[in-house]
Order: structure tokens, then sequence, then C-alpha cells
């Protein structure tokens, strides 16, 4: 394996993680949003984006 092969396999491990690792943050920001973010009584409710 030479060096550019080591430096791509490496670079698609970490955009894997880290694209893993925003999907996780954004499931868990929508899942507990709507609970910690108090809901302004005057608007309507929308369901969560």
């Amino acid at each position: 394996m030479d060096k550019s092969e080591t430096v791509m396999t490496a670079m698609q491990n970490w955009l894997s993680f880290a694209a893993f690792t925003l999907s996780g943050v954004a499931f868990e920001g929508a899942r507990y949003g709507n609970v910690i973010v108090p809901q302004d009584d005057n608007e309507p409710e929308h369901p969560a984006d």
C-alpha cells in the first residue's frame, strides 16, 4: 500500500466517522430539541424539520 492509498483510506474513514457523528448529533438534537426549547404559546406548533 503506497502513501496516497493510505491517505485516501484515512480520509474515507475520517469522513464516514464525521458524517456518522454529525448525523447522530443532529438526530439527538431533533429528538430532544422540542423538550429543551420552550414553545411560544402564541405560535402554532410545527412538526420538527
